[in-house]
């Protein structure tokens, strides 16, 4: 028994000899294999991949007007979405989209991801590959609709008509741009009813603008080529989802286009879904009555900033008067209330 112990010994040592081998290659391993890069935007890029109802950029334009993106193909979009970092998917080839990669595309959208669609009507024409090979199925809605994008109604394209951005979207600085039709996007804001036994218009969980539309002579609104849709409650909070949904011109796409259009809206997407509403208590004010309104402010993404408040009161006899107030969120959502004197006469407010 005496002489098996150095037997032993030498036995064990070699073990641990091996162990520590297996846990040094490993190591080693691991640290020459690359992380994966993560991207706050991902955008969707095949080569080949055909583009439906718009005309499409190259993936060097996109590159050089987005940098900092990660341009993916479909096979590796659900590992690049899921990541923590990706805040923002662009899709840039109009109505056609992966079929394969739908799912993945429907969950980062189903837990608050951003959107930004650039042209065609999103999310109707399928592309699968075969034979490696994109082929398209036919127009479908099924896929627009699970995302609430019901309708797509065709509108004129921009020539006789002029560029009109919305006023309340000033700061964005949006570029004039040409399409040769447009599409006009009905959605469904509502995912469940208020009082479902006698049926209701539902809860606003979608706040739905257009940015832009192409305009009459006469000031009648014939097209709306540029929409955001902010998604603050229920499926998809979190979410601004931005659809240029217009079949672009080919001149788009070159030096002389607007491009400075696309780093805009990716910058707009990536920063979320916001609502800001200031409302008054009562649909009416009796003379003598102070003017009190209630402050509503959410935000799905960043931490809380100081904001800047100023009310316009104008009546109908007599001058205008402007009141400020200056919050500082703790956390979303923030409410307060704020009220101003009496006023003398009838008039209204509006805030900025």
């Amino acid at each position: 028994m005496r002489g098996r112990i150095p037997r032993l010994r030498f036995l064990l040592t070699l073990a641990a000899v091996l162990l520590a081998a297996l846990v040094f290659s490993a190591n080693s391993l691991h640290a020459q294999t690359p992380a994966k890069p993560k991207f706050a935007v991902v955008v969707f890029w095949e080569d080949g991949f055909p583009a439906v109802d718009t005309a499409q950029p190259s993936r060097a334009q996109l590159a050089a007007l987005l940098p900092d993106a990660g341009f993916t193909p479909a096979a590796q979009l659900g590992d690049t979405l899921r990541a923590d970092e990706a805040r923002l998917l662009v899709l840039a080839f109009g109505s056609a989209f992966p079929e394969a990669a739908w799912p993945d595309i429907s969950r980062f959208l189903a837990r608050g991801g951003n959107l930004l669609v650039l042209g065609g009507r999103p999310f109707t024409r399928a592309a699968y590959l075969d034979n490696n090979e994109w082929h398209l199925r036919a127009p479908d809605q099924a896929f627009a609709r699970s995302l609430f994008l019901n309708y797509y109604a065709e509108a004129p394209g921009s020539g006789g008509l002029k560029f009109l951005p919305n006023a309340q979207f000033e700061f964005l600085k949006l570029p004039a741009f040409e399409w040769q039709r447009a599409w006009s996007l009905t959605a469904r804001l509502s995912e469940e009813g208020l009082y479902p036994r006698q049926g209701t218009a539902g809860t606003l969980d979608t706040r739905f603008d257009t940015l832009a539309w192409g305009v009459t002579q006469t000031g009648h609104r014939l097209a709306a080529p540029l929409v955001e849709l902010d998604h603050i409650a229920n499926q998809f909070a979190g979410g601004r989802w931005i659809l240029l949904n217009a079949e672009l011109t080919p001149s788009f796409w070159t030096p002389a286009g607007p491009l400075a259009l696309i780093p805009t809206l990716v910058h707009r997407a990536s920063d979320g879904a916001e609502d800001f509403a200031v409302q008054p208590s009562w649909p009416l004010f009796l003379p003598g009555e102070p003017l009190t309104f209630s402050v509503h402010w959410m935000r799905f993404t960043g931490s809380p900033a100081p904001v800047r408040l100023e009310l316009n009161v104008t009546p109908e006899e007599g001058a205008a008067s402007t009141a400020s107030w200056n919050f500082t969120p703790g956390t979303y959502p923030f409410t307060t209330q704020i009220s101003l004197p009496a006023s003398a006469g009838r008039g209204s407010a509006s805030p900025t």
